[in-house]
C-alpha cells in the first residue's frame, strides 16, 4: 500500500456529519448580540426528560444538593445511599440532574479545595481586594486562623444609606469547623435585606465580639448605627455597650415572642392581653420607645 499512515487514518475516519439543520444566527451591533435567525428543526429524536442527566449540558450539581450529599457523607452515610436518598426526595434520579459519578467528582473537588483552607481563603480575599479597591477584610490569627471579617464596596454603600439600624445574629454555625456565622444585616427602602458585612467567629466570648465590632466600625469609617438588634446574649450586650455606646440595643422579635410565651403564659391565655401585647409589640413605629 502506497498511502501514508496519516492519509489512511483520514480515509478510514467515520463520517459523523448528519446534515443537522438546527442553528441560531446572531448579529452584533455595538457589542449587543441579537438573534437574527433561528431554525429549531432536528433530524433526530430529542433526549427524554429521564435521560437528560446523561447529557453533559444537563449535568449540574445545585449548591443545595451538593451540600446535602456532603453533609450526609460527613455523617458517615455512604455516598451511594446519600445519592439515592436525595434522588428519592426530588422524585427520581431524572429530577436530580446528575449521575452518581458526578456526586463523587464533586466531593473529590471539595476535598482538593479544602487542603489549606486558611491560605485558600486569604488568596480569595486578596483576589477580591484586587477586583474591588474598597474591599475590606481582616483575619485574626492565634497559631491558626480563628476569626475573620469582610465586606465589599456594595456593603459599604448600603451601610452609608441604610446603616441606621443593624441586625446582628450569631445563631447559625457552619457544619465543618463549628464556627459562628455572624452577618451584619439591614433593610433598604424596598424592605429588602441588605448585607453590611460578614464574619465567622470561633467562639462567642467577649474578645471576638469586641474585635469584630471594632473592625466593623473601622470598615465603615467609624459611623455608628442608631439601633442594633441581636439575640439575648449577655456577652454580646457587654461588647455592644463598649464599642457602640450611643446605639440603642434591642432584642429581635423572635426572642421576645419566645420569652413572652414562656414567662407570660397565664396572661397570654387572655385574648385581650394578647391583643394589646401584640399591638404594642408590632404596632410601635419608633425605635426610641
Amino acid at each position: 500500500m502506497d498511502e501514508e499512515p496519516c492519509e489512511m487514518n483520514k480515509l478510514n475516519r467515520l463520517e459523523t456529519r448528519t446534515d443537522y439543520e438546527a442553528f441560531v444566527q446572531f448579529t452584533i451591533n455595538n457589542g449587543t448580540w441579537t438573534i437574527s435567525c433561528i431554525n429549531s428543526s432536528h433530524n433526530h429524536e430529542l433526549a427524554k426528560l429521564e435521560e437528560r442527566q446523561f447529557l453533559r449540558s444537563g449535568q449540574e450539581i445545585l449548591n443545595g444538593h451538593g451540600s446535602i450529599i456532603s453533609s450526609m457523607v460527613d455523617a458517615r452515610i455512604g455516598l451511594t445511599k446519600s445519592y439515592f436518598f436525595l434522588a428519592n426526595e426530588v422524585g427520581g434520579v431524572e429530577n436530580l440532574g446528575i449521575l452518581r459519578k458526578d456526586a463523587t467528582n464533586d466531593l473529590q473537588q471539595k476535598k482538593i479545595m479544602e487542603v489549606g483552607d486558611a491560605q485558600t481563603l486569604l488568596n480569595h480575599f486578596k483576589c477580591k481586594e484586587g477586583e474591588d479597591p474598597n474591599f475590606f477584610y481582616s483575619v485574626q490569627v492565634d497559631q491558626q486562623m480563628t476569626n475573620f471579617f469582610w465586606r465589599d464596596s456594595r456593603s459599604k454603600f448600603d451601610y452609608d444609606c441604610f446603616g441606621d439600624v443593624v441586625c446582628f445574629d450569631t445563631t447559625f454555625r457552619t457544619n465543618k469547623y463549628n464556627l459562628n456565622c455572624a452577618p451584619f444585616v439591614g433593610v433598604n427602602h424596598h424592605r429588602k435585606n441588605v448585607l453590611f458585612g460578614y464574619a465567622f467567629l470561633l467562639n462567642e466570648s467577649i474578645e471576638p465580639f469586641v474585635w469584630l465590632f471594632e473592625l466593623f466600625l473601622e470598615s465603615m469609617e467609624n459611623k455608628q448605627p442608631n439601633t442594633i438588634f441581636t439575640d439575648q446574649d449577655k456577652t454580646m450586650e457587654n461588647a455592644i455597650a463598649k464599642i457602640f455606646p450611643n446605639a440603642r440595643h434591642r432584642l429581635c422579635t423572635w426572642h421576645i415572642s419566645k420569652n413572652a410565651t414562656q414567662h407570660l403564659a397565664n396572661h397570654y391565655a387572655n385574648p385581650e392581653f394578647k391583643r394589646l401585647f401584640n399591638k404594642c409589640f408590632y404596632g410601635c413605629l419608633s425605635d426610641g420607645i
